[in-house]
Order: structure tokens, then C-alpha cells, then sequence
């Protein structure tokens, strides 16, 4: 059988390592996750996203805070969370912001309501 003749030859590469980011999708999981579901290399991986990104890591504070507000019935919190939303610049939360604010009533019944 004839050696192995590819870059790997026993030395130690002299470039950079690098590491493919992850996909949106998956990015998006993590974010739409409780944070004590994700395995310990999910959770780590998801620590190292927002270091390089403020928006993803107020998109992140958002979108779990709402997460929090629905699951734990608490539509009181509605008004605090869009005052939370308002100075960053995430448009597709200010675009949740909008329908919230158009369809209230039924925001507050669902977010209330057993």
C-alpha cells in the first residue's frame, strides 16, 4: 500500500485553524431554546455567537425574555418587553413589536390566559 502523500505528514500545519460558524438555522435553535436544553458543546458553541455579534446577543436576551413571558403567563410584562425592544436596531423584532401592538387584545389573552 503506498504512503499517504497529503498535507498531513506528521508536522503540525503553520496556518491558521479555522472553524466553519455555524449555520442561521442553527443559530436559530440554540435562540429558541431553554438554555439548560442545549448539550455542553451546543451551549459553548452558542457562548462564542455573540462575542462577535451585540445584535445576536440582544436578539437572544429578547427572544428568551418573550419566550419567559409566555410560558410563565405573564402578559403584564408586554409593555416593559416592547419598551425593551424599541432602541435596538433588530428589525424583525420591531416588526413583532408592530403586531403585538395591532393585535393587543389577543396578545394579552394569549400571553395571560392558561
Amino acid at each position: 500500500m503506498p504512503a499517504f502523500r497529503g498535507q498531513w505528514q506528521g508536522r503540525p500545519s503553520t496556518g491558521p485553524v479555522t472553524v466553519r460558524p455555524p449555520s442561521p438555522r442553527v443559530v436559530a435553535g440554540w435562540i429558541l431554546r431553554r438554555p439548560e436544553t442545549l448539550t455542553e458543546t451546543g451551549y459553548l458553541r452558542f457562548e462564542a455567537v455573540p462575542v462577535h455579534s451585540p445584535e445576536l446577543d440582544a436578539l437572544t436576551g429578547h427572544v428568551r425574555s418573550f419566550g419567559q413571558m409566555l410560558t410563565e403567563h405573564r402578559g403584564e410584562r408586554r409593555p416593559q418587553w416592547l419598551d425593551a425592544v424599541r432602541p435596538d436596531d433588530l428589525p424583525s423584532l420591531h416588526t413583532l413589536g408592530a403586531g403585538i401592538e395591532r393585535d393587543r387584545d389577543a396578545v394579552i389573552a394569549g400571553l395571560t390566559l392558561p
